[in-house]
């Protein structure tokens, strides 16, 4: 599936891939944070679980959600998925005659 004036999932993996795999290699033993869209981090997550592209709608991602990964030699491990225990307070504060 392409949309309209955009990139296909196949072709977002490969460019999001890329970008990890040259961080990775730059930063080895470093703590990195990434920060991407929606559709690109789903893309990504599925691509490091080993999953492909058809699993893109099976993976939840929160706006402002924070992913946490390690990397063990060539495998990847999943610390925390779609965290957002540090938006619980906004959450709190937010008026409620909206």
């Amino acid at each position: 599936m392409e949309f309209p004036g955009g990139e296909s999932l196949p072709i977002v993996r490969e460019r999001a891939m890329a970008a990890i795999a040259e961080l990775t290699a730059r930063h080895r033993g470093e703590v990195v944070a990434v920060v991407s869209h929606r559709v690109v981090t789903k893309v990504a997550l599925c691509a490091v679980l080993g999953l492909d592209d058809s699993h893109f709608w099976q993976i939840r991602q929160d706006t402002g959600c924070i992913n946490r990964l390690e990397r063990a030699g060539n495998e990847w491990i999943v610390v925390s998925l779609n965290d957002r225990c540090h938006l619980r307070d906004l959450a709190a504060e937010r008026p409620r005659d909206f």
